[in-house]
């Protein structure tokens, strides 16, 4: 009798180190698979950063390009004020120069106007950089 005990005890603890590893087992592949699926949820969020971060920097570079040629083209009415009036000053019959004020006059309207576009280009690109920034925050939310 005590020899069916001793086996039955033996066989008992097989069995019990076969339910423990296979416990053990499970356990490792539940891990594995959150891991796998924390990994798969991290990598979906840079995915999207990257496409977010790639939309934005195409709109603040057509917000540069717009802006560059507002600029080009003041630079072309600026250049065509300066030779039309160094033109007058210079056919002056007179031993004078005349009176600049009206040069003046037309550039400082001219710098009011560059300064309004360097101010609207600065505008459109912090709120550009807001709305990027709100987007990225949302999407990194989602991590929790």
């Amino acid at each position: 009798m005590e020899i069916i005990s001793v086996f039955d005890d033996v066989k008992n603890k097989r069995e019990l180190k076969q339910l423990l590893l296979e416990k053990k087992r499970k356990k490792e592949k539940e891990n594995e698979f959150k891991k796998n699926r924390t990994i798969y949820k991290y990598m979906n969020i840079l995915t999207s950063n990257s496409i977010i971060t790639t939309t934005f920097t195409t709109k603040i570079g057509e917000i540069n390009v717009k802006y560059k040629k507002e600029r080009g083209e003041l630079k072309k009415v600026i250049a065509e004020t300066a030779r039309s009036q160094a033109q007058q000053i210079l056919t002056n019959e007179s031993d004078d120069m005349g009176n600049p004020e009206e040069l003046c006059n037309k550039l400082a309207e001219l710098q009011l106007q560059y300064n309004a576009i360097v101010v609207k280009q600065k505008q459109e690109t912090d709120s550009t950089m807001n709305k990027y920034k709100n987007e990225i925050t949302t999407n990194m939310v989602a991590i929790k």
